[in-house]
Protein backbone atom coordinates (compact mmCIF):
# COMPACT_ATOMS: atom_id res chain seq x y z
CA UNK A 1 0.00 0.00 0.00
CA UNK A 2 1.62 3.25 -1.00
CA UNK A 3 2.38 5.04 2.29
CA UNK A 4 3.16 8.73 0.57
CA UNK A 5 -0.23 10.02 1.41
CA UNK A 6 -1.08 8.48 4.50
CA UNK A 7 -3.24 11.46 6.15
CA UNK A 8 -1.85 12.23 9.83
CA UNK A 9 -5.40 11.40 11.43
CA UNK A 10 -8.25 9.55 11.09
CA UNK A 11 -11.88 9.18 12.80
CA UNK A 12 -13.05 5.31 12.21
CA UNK A 13 -16.87 5.02 13.63
CA UNK A 14 -18.57 1.49 13.75
CA UNK A 15 -18.93 -1.35 16.11
CA UNK A 16 -15.42 -2.19 18.23
CA UNK A 17 -14.94 -5.81 16.98
CA UNK A 18 -15.37 -4.59 13.00
CA UNK A 19 -12.99 -1.34 13.78
CA UNK A 20 -10.75 -3.67 15.55
CA UNK A 21 -10.56 -6.31 12.75
CA UNK A 22 -10.64 -3.64 10.07
CA UNK A 23 -7.82 -1.67 11.61
CA UNK A 24 -5.27 -4.95 11.64
CA UNK A 25 -5.86 -5.81 8.32
CA UNK A 26 -5.28 -1.84 7.26
CA UNK A 27 -1.70 -1.73 9.52
CA UNK A 28 -0.84 -4.86 8.11
CA UNK A 29 -1.25 -4.09 4.41
CA UNK A 30 1.01 -1.23 5.37
CA UNK A 31 3.61 -2.72 7.11
CA UNK A 32 3.77 -6.63 5.50
CA UNK A 33 5.72 -7.37 2.63
CA UNK A 34 3.28 -9.24 0.92
CA UNK A 35 0.64 -6.61 1.00
CA UNK A 36 -1.32 -8.21 4.51
CA UNK A 37 -0.82 -11.76 4.74
CA UNK A 38 -1.77 -11.84 7.94
CA UNK A 39 0.52 -15.07 8.97
CA UNK A 40 4.17 -13.40 8.76
CA UNK A 41 5.60 -12.35 11.96
CA UNK A 42 4.95 -8.82 11.24
CA UNK A 43 1.06 -9.27 10.86
CA UNK A 44 1.02 -11.24 13.45
CA UNK A 45 2.53 -8.42 15.34
CA UNK A 46 0.07 -5.92 14.05
CA UNK A 47 -2.65 -8.31 15.56
CA UNK A 48 -1.35 -9.01 19.07
CA UNK A 49 -0.38 -5.29 19.21
CA UNK A 50 3.47 -5.66 19.56
CA UNK A 51 4.77 -4.12 16.27
CA UNK A 52 7.72 -2.17 16.71
CA UNK A 53 6.19 0.94 14.55
CA UNK A 54 2.69 0.78 16.44
CA UNK A 55 1.30 2.17 20.04
CA UNK A 56 -2.21 0.41 20.45
CA UNK A 57 -4.69 2.24 23.59
CA UNK A 58 -7.00 0.60 24.99
CA UNK A 59 -8.66 2.10 28.38
CA UNK A 60 -10.49 -0.43 30.90
CA UNK A 61 -12.78 2.91 31.12
CA UNK A 62 -12.35 6.42 30.06
CA UNK A 63 -8.93 7.77 29.02
CA UNK A 64 -6.55 9.80 31.44
CA UNK A 65 -3.92 12.22 30.99
CA UNK A 66 -1.69 9.72 32.25
CA UNK A 67 -2.26 7.57 29.73
CA UNK A 68 -1.14 10.04 27.40
CA UNK A 69 2.47 10.67 28.31
CA UNK A 70 3.84 7.68 26.31
CA UNK A 71 2.70 8.89 23.16
CA UNK A 72 4.34 12.75 23.85
CA UNK A 73 7.51 11.09 24.69
CA UNK A 74 7.41 8.98 21.46
CA UNK A 75 6.44 11.85 19.24
CA UNK A 76 9.53 14.03 20.26
CA UNK A 77 11.96 10.55 18.61
CA UNK A 78 12.34 12.14 14.73
CA UNK A 79 11.98 8.68 12.53
CA UNK A 80 13.95 8.19 9.74
CA UNK A 81 12.52 9.23 5.96
CA UNK A 82 9.95 6.32 5.07
CA UNK A 83 9.24 5.67 8.07
CA UNK A 84 5.68 5.98 9.86
CA UNK A 85 4.47 5.40 13.26
CA UNK A 86 0.85 4.84 14.42
CA UNK A 87 -1.13 5.77 17.29
CA UNK A 88 -4.44 3.70 17.94
CA UNK A 89 -6.97 4.69 19.97
CA UNK A 90 -9.52 2.00 20.73
CA UNK A 91 -12.76 3.65 22.33
CA UNK A 92 -11.74 7.30 21.03
CA UNK A 93 -15.48 7.92 22.02
CA UNK A 94 -14.00 7.50 25.74
CA UNK A 95 -11.04 10.62 25.36
CA UNK A 96 -12.49 12.97 28.07
CA UNK A 97 -12.40 16.59 26.98
CA UNK A 98 -8.99 17.25 29.18
CA UNK A 99 -7.23 14.44 27.00
CA UNK A 100 -9.06 15.22 23.67
CA UNK A 101 -8.02 18.67 24.17
CA UNK A 102 -3.98 17.75 24.73
CA UNK A 103 -3.97 15.48 21.34
CA UNK A 104 -5.27 18.69 19.36
CA UNK A 105 -2.02 19.71 18.17
CA UNK A 106 -0.34 16.29 17.60
CA UNK A 107 -3.44 14.98 15.68
CA UNK A 108 -3.12 18.63 13.26
CA UNK A 109 0.47 18.87 12.86
CA UNK A 110 2.15 15.37 13.87
CA UNK A 111 6.25 15.37 13.36
CA UNK A 112 7.21 13.82 10.13
CA UNK A 113 5.78 10.18 9.80
CA UNK A 114 3.29 9.81 12.89
CA UNK A 115 -0.48 9.01 12.26
CA UNK A 116 -3.24 9.03 14.64
CA UNK A 117 -6.12 6.06 13.93
CA UNK A 118 -9.09 6.83 16.44
CA UNK A 119 -11.52 4.28 16.89
CA UNK A 120 -15.07 5.01 17.96
CA UNK A 121 -18.12 3.34 18.13
CA UNK A 122 -20.16 7.20 18.47
CA UNK A 123 -19.25 9.53 16.67
CA UNK A 124 -21.33 12.09 18.64
CA UNK A 125 -19.46 11.54 21.32
CA UNK A 126 -15.34 12.61 19.84
CA UNK A 127 -15.36 16.14 20.20
CA UNK A 128 -15.90 18.45 17.17
CA UNK A 129 -12.54 19.67 17.39
CA UNK A 130 -11.20 16.07 16.87
CA UNK A 131 -13.65 15.10 14.04
CA UNK A 132 -12.59 18.05 11.88
CA UNK A 133 -8.61 17.22 12.70
CA UNK A 134 -9.80 14.06 11.19
CA UNK A 135 -10.62 11.95 7.79
CA UNK A 136 -13.21 10.66 8.45
CA UNK A 137 -14.68 6.70 7.91
CA UNK A 138 -18.17 4.89 8.47
CA UNK A 139 -18.25 1.34 8.62
CA UNK A 140 -21.56 -0.87 9.26
CA UNK A 141 -22.19 -1.83 12.61
CA UNK A 142 -22.86 -5.85 13.49
CA UNK A 143 -23.56 -7.27 16.64
CA UNK A 144 -21.63 -10.19 17.61
CA UNK A 145 -23.28 -11.55 20.57
CA UNK A 146 -26.26 -13.47 20.69
CA UNK A 147 -27.33 -12.02 24.14
CA UNK A 148 -27.36 -8.62 22.69
CA UNK A 149 -29.31 -10.02 19.37
CA UNK A 150 -32.08 -11.31 21.99
CA UNK A 151 -32.15 -7.89 23.18
CA UNK A 152 -32.16 -5.91 20.38
CA UNK A 153 -35.16 -8.46 18.79
CA UNK A 154 -37.31 -6.44 21.25
CA UNK A 155 -36.68 -3.22 19.42
CA UNK A 156 -37.14 -4.47 15.83
CA UNK A 157 -40.12 -6.76 15.53
CA UNK A 158 -43.52 -5.22 14.74
CA UNK A 159 -45.47 -7.41 16.83
CA UNK A 160 -46.44 -6.77 20.85
CA UNK A 161 -43.86 -5.83 23.15
CA UNK A 162 -43.88 -8.22 26.53
CA UNK A 163 -41.89 -6.61 29.05
CA UNK A 164 -41.22 -9.89 31.15
CA UNK A 165 -39.25 -11.36 28.44
CA UNK A 166 -37.27 -7.89 27.84
CA UNK A 167 -36.57 -7.85 31.26
CA UNK A 168 -35.07 -11.56 31.24
CA UNK A 169 -33.24 -10.44 27.90
CA UNK A 170 -31.57 -7.23 29.24
CA UNK A 171 -30.11 -9.28 32.55
CA UNK A 172 -28.56 -11.72 30.11
CA UNK A 173 -27.23 -8.96 27.96
CA UNK A 174 -25.27 -7.34 31.06
CA UNK A 175 -24.68 -4.53 29.23
CA UNK A 176 -21.84 -1.70 29.72
CA UNK A 177 -22.04 1.85 28.37
CA UNK A 178 -19.75 1.01 25.45
CA UNK A 179 -22.14 -2.37 24.18
CA UNK A 180 -25.15 -0.08 24.93
CA UNK A 181 -23.48 2.52 22.09
CA UNK A 182 -23.04 -0.01 19.38
CA UNK A 183 -26.39 -1.63 20.10
CA UNK A 184 -28.06 1.99 19.48
CA UNK A 185 -26.00 2.52 16.23
CA UNK A 186 -27.40 -1.08 15.54
CA UNK A 187 -30.73 -0.31 15.97
CA UNK A 188 -30.74 3.35 14.21
CA UNK A 189 -29.00 1.12 10.83
CA UNK A 190 -31.83 -1.20 11.31
CA UNK A 191 -34.42 1.42 11.38
CA UNK A 192 -33.19 3.30 8.53
CA UNK A 193 -32.82 0.47 6.26
CA UNK A 194 -36.90 -0.19 7.25
CA UNK A 195 -37.61 3.18 6.29
CA UNK A 196 -35.99 2.47 3.02
CA UNK A 197 -37.63 -0.13 2.13
CA UNK A 198 -40.88 0.83 3.27
CA UNK A 199 -40.63 3.96 0.78
CA UNK A 200 -39.62 1.59 -1.83
CA UNK A 201 -42.93 -0.74 -1.32
CA UNK A 202 -44.82 1.93 -0.34
CA UNK A 203 -45.51 0.39 2.77
CA UNK A 204 -47.15 3.28 4.71
CA UNK A 205 -47.47 1.55 8.28
CA UNK A 206 -43.63 0.63 8.12
CA UNK A 207 -42.90 3.97 6.96
CA UNK A 208 -44.89 5.55 10.19
CA UNK A 209 -43.07 2.63 12.23
CA UNK A 210 -39.77 3.75 11.27
CA UNK A 211 -40.04 7.24 11.19
CA UNK A 212 -40.81 7.23 14.90
CA UNK A 213 -38.32 4.46 15.51
CA UNK A 214 -35.73 6.96 14.70
CA UNK A 215 -36.93 9.95 16.48
CA UNK A 216 -37.04 8.08 19.75
CA UNK A 217 -33.21 6.35 18.88
CA UNK A 218 -32.01 10.35 18.31
CA UNK A 219 -33.25 11.35 21.03
CA UNK A 220 -31.65 8.38 23.26
CA UNK A 221 -28.31 9.06 21.15
CA UNK A 222 -28.53 12.57 22.33
CA UNK A 223 -28.31 11.54 26.21
CA UNK A 224 -26.14 8.02 25.84
CA UNK A 225 -25.82 6.36 29.61
CA UNK A 226 -23.25 7.15 31.83
CA UNK A 227 -21.47 4.41 33.44
CA UNK A 228 -23.77 2.37 35.52
CA UNK A 229 -26.56 3.67 34.06
CA UNK A 230 -26.76 0.89 30.77
CA UNK A 231 -30.04 -1.11 32.03
CA UNK A 232 -31.46 2.12 33.39
CA UNK A 233 -31.05 3.76 29.53
CA UNK A 234 -32.77 0.75 28.07
CA UNK A 235 -35.42 -0.29 30.57
CA UNK A 236 -36.45 3.32 29.64
CA UNK A 237 -36.10 3.42 25.88
CA UNK A 238 -38.33 0.56 26.01
CA UNK A 239 -40.90 2.02 27.59
CA UNK A 240 -40.42 4.90 25.03
CA UNK A 241 -41.24 1.78 22.12
CA UNK A 242 -44.14 0.72 24.04
CA UNK A 243 -45.48 4.22 24.13
CA UNK A 244 -45.09 4.54 20.55
CA UNK A 245 -46.70 1.20 19.61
Amino acid sequence: MPTSNLPPAQLWVGDAQTLRSQAHAWLQKIFCTDRGCGTCGTCTRIATHQHHALMWLTPEKSYTVQELEPIFATLALALEAEQHFFFVFEHADFLPPACANRLLKPIEEPPPGYHFLLLAQRKNLVLPTIQSRCVLKTFATTVSSSAHKELLHHFTKTDRYVPATFARDLDAAQLDERASAELLDALVFHWHDQLQQSVKSADTMLNKQAQLALRTLKKAADHPPMPGSSKLFWRNLFLQFMQGE
